[in-house]
């Protein structure tokens, strides 16, 4: 009796382990919420307007901000000059800056930039339009190799809408964030992590323009 006393005892504690660690787990459907709550504190802290359909002349306010058919949010700075990048052909140099918005992140760098006073010691996201892997090159600095992880059909969304040397800010939910990761500096993809990215800012440039 003294036996089967034990193992009762060691049962009910291998399954209240079980039960906490499932109760750990984080769901799709939370990784959602937490999106969604991180995105509406993001709308407050920065007030920012979102609307539901394009300025007619599409000149957007500073604030303002239009949520795509993907789910990303866009809000359109300057619209460049007309030329178009054709997918899977252009060569694009990025410059952006970018902050994780998640309050409990565990990224290895909060916000990420290339862009204005960064510039002079980074080097620009080379990438062709449509893929999400950097054209490649060796990275000169831990930073660079986070940059080049932003990478996504999320960040990219811009250049359906805007020409060689525009600029725009978007909101890019995990859902179309990246999905490469870095054993070394990050453990997990944004997809993965449901990390959702504000770019405050990117300059696009092509290749063939310059």
């Amino acid at each position: 009796m003294k036996i089967y006393k034990n193992f009762s005892v060691v049962l009910v504690i291998v399954s209240a382990m079980i039960i906490a660690s499932c109760s750990k787990t984080v769901t799709y459907t939370d990784m959602l919420k937490r999106e969604k709550r991180a995105i509406s504190q993001l709308r407050d802290e920065e007030g920012l307007d979102f609307i539901k359909e394009f300025p007619k002349d599409w000149k957007f306010k500073e604030n303002q901000f239009v949520e795509l058919s993907n789910g990303v949010y866009m809000n359109i700075i300057d619209s460049g000059n007309g030329v178009r990048a054709t997918i899977n052909e252009t060569v694009v140099y990025a410059r952006f800056t970018a902050d994780y918005i998640m309050r409990d992140t565990s990224v290895t760098f909060k916000t990420l930039s290339n862009y204005g006073v960064s510039a002079g010691v980074t080097d620009p996201v080379e990438f062709k339009y449509g893929s999400f892997k950097p054209v490649f090159q060796s990275p000169s600095s831990a930073l660079q190799v986070q940059l080049e992880l932003l990478l996504s059909e999320g960040m990219q969304t811009g250049l359906q809408y805007v020409g060689h040397g525009g600029k725009v800010k978007l909101i890019v939910p995990f859902k179309v964030g990246s999905a490469q990761t870095s054993q070394a500096n990050k453990p997990t993809s944004d997809q993965a992590a449901g990390q959702p990215v504000y770019f405050r800012i990117i300059q696009y440039r092509f290749a063939d323009e310059l």
